[in-house]
């Protein structure tokens, strides 16, 4: 068997790496992926090299001459290149040398490698220049940031980072050291179903989620510090008038310099969360009603309603409507002022929508 070896941390793997593989297929029986356990050179996490793992598994299945292997996991401990090749000759009835594929910035530093010398007489090398695609890092950064990552990242691999929430941990703990318990779980609830309108009308689902995650992250101030805050910025006189509603203004800045969310996008739909705007556009849209209706802390009743109205056509329209029109009522019976946008947006809705 011609055997060739991909290892690394792959995280994630991503069809950079997948087209790497694929240009050395031809001349190989199969190409083992191998994602380190506990990279001799990185920080150790046990949970998020069970994560690794899976996505490798998930990115090669299909391709026939593609295999993940979980070699490293099963031996456990520091994950030496010279080690795992050695059982692998055990294993494997390996016709010649070992491909092993690498980057150019890791074979400039093979010398540092662990019995470097032996190892080189056990592979030939396979080295790969560094090009302009996308590296991991910078994918983690992305996904951070709340920028699309679907053009380089394996369809399955995207989903799973999905489902787990994978490389948002920095996001996570600093919000919920700002919020109470209660509002973090909102702002966790909201970040989900934003996640799942955003599929539903074909949004990017990343961006939906940070921004929903971080459509509350000034919540935790208290109308001084948000007043203050509000006057460095481009607030409305009307936005004044009920200093509960600047958390959405002042949490888009917060979202821009202290979690360094840049993405346009996301900053104005954290920005138009709590007022809503005129020119709302769908992403606006489905944050807006994502906080309003997100299962773990707003009542049932509302969101069996509004998930009805967005069945029909015209949906997302009819439920924002129907958010509005209930604020209205709820105001009116707590003899509370409702700002004259409010009536606006409420008006234009109902004229098209009602």
């Amino acid at each position: 068997m011609k055997l060739c070896v991909f290892q690394g941390t792959f995280n994630p793997i991503h069809n950079t790496h997948l087209k790497m593989a694929q240009s050395v297929a031809a001349d190989y029986d199969k190409v083992l992926f191998i994602p380190a356990y506990n990279p001799p050179h990185k920080d150790f996490d046990g949970d998020m090299s069970a994560h690794r793992l899976e996505m490798v598994r998930i990115a090669v299945e299909g391709n026939p001459k593609f295999e993940a292997s979980d070699i490293e996991y099963r031996r456990e401990g520091k994950s030496y290149t010279y080690d795992t090749i050695r059982e692998l000759y055990k294993l494997y009835p390996v016709e010649g040398k070992i491909g092993f594929i690498i980057g150019s910035d890791a074979f400039e530093k093979i010398d540092s490698w662990h019995e470097a010398e032996k190892l080189k007489e056990l592979v030939d090398f396979i080295v790969f220049e560094r090009t302009d695609d996308v590296s991991s890092t910078e994918i983690r950064e992305r996904i951070t940031k709340g920028f699309s990552v679907d053009d380089v990242l394996p369809k399955g691999v995207l989903q799973y980072i999905r489902e787990h929430n994978l490389y948002i941990e920095g996001i996570t703990d600093k919000l919920a050291a700002m919020l109470n318990d209660k509002r973090y779980l909102h702002s966790c609830g909201t970040a989900e179903y934003a996640r799942k309108l955003a599929r539903k009308f074909g949004l990017d689902e990343e961006k939906a989620y940070i921004a929903g995650l971080l459509h509350d992250c000034a919540k935790g101030f208290d109308n001084e510090k948000l007043a203050e805050t509000a006057k460095n910025l481009e607030v409305s006189e009307e936005e004044f008038l009920n200093l509960k509603t600047l958390h959405a203004p002042v949490g888009a800045h917060i979202a821009e310099k202290e979690f360094n969310i840049t993405d346009k996008e996301i900053l104005r739909a954290i920005r138009r969360h709590t007022l809503g705007h005129t020119e709302m556009s769908v992403f606006d849209k489905i944050i807006f009603l994502a906080d309003k209706i997100e299962p773990s802390t707003r009542p049932e009743e509302f969101r069996i309603a509004a998930e009805k109205l967005l069945e029909q056509e015209d949906g997302l329209d009819k439920a924002l409507l129907e958010c509005y029109r209930r604020t209205i009522e709820k105001l009116t019976e707590r003899g509370l002022s409702i700002s004259p946008g409010t009536i606006e947006i409420y008006n234009l809705l109902n004229k098209e929508y009602s």
